[in-house]
């Protein structure tokens, strides 16, 4: 560096203060940027949990709704073409201390709980159910309910006969899946 002929002392910094600086610019903005996007991640993974949780709740009451109630099916509305609720309101009735949360998936912002002893409509509801009888002794691998593709970014929740939740990014569900609950019109 040039040095000052008053004083003797150079002027500016040396290439190794501004790496330095640099450096230690970098390690606070590599610790900085990280955390401003975790707090986003972990509420998405936070809700993606609590509505498999939800599924897996609703999944096993249907199983022990299929083994109390003798018919060895899971709850389907006996009428054409039962919506989500209809036959979840059957289950919802036989175990009314079921909380009423259970049937709504975090990241529905147009569901809101229904209250207690109250019949379930589509808008306390935001799990599709299975659109036809069937009986308990199903695949394992037979999606029963499933949130509605959007509530969560890439993927959906689905609840399977043999009682596992999964969510599954939607690359890798089949072209023609539709939900359990929603019947294709014709």
């Amino acid at each position: 560096m040039t040095r000052s002929p008053r004083l003797g002392r150079r002027t500016g910094l040396t290439l190794t203060e501004c790496v330095t600086i640099i450096a230690v610019l970098g390690v606070l903005f590599g610790l900085i940027v990280p955390a401003l996007f975790t707090r986003t991640c972990i509420h998405h993974r936070s809700s993606t949990l609590r509505c498999l949780s939800n599924l897996q709740n609703l999944g096993k009451l249907a199983t022990i709704y299929a083994e109390d109630t003798g018919g060895g099916a899971f709850p389907f509305a006996a009428q054409t073409n039962p919506t989500a609720h209809d036959s979840q309101n059957l289950r919802f009735q036989w175990d009314p201390e079921c909380p009423p949360e259970t049937f709504v998936c975090p990241e529905d912002p147009s569901a809101t709980p229904a209250t207690p002893y109250s019949p379930l409509t589509a808008l306390n509801t935001s799990y599709t159910w299975i659109a036809k009888p069937t009986k308990a002794s199903t695949a394992a691998d037979t999606p029963l309910a499933s949130d509605e593709p959007g509530h969560h970014e890439r993927g959906v929740c689905v609840v399977y006969a043999g009682g596992r939740a999964e969510w599954v990014h939607t690359a890798e569900l089949p072209a023609d899946w539709i939900p359990p609950g929603l019947v294709q019109s014709p």
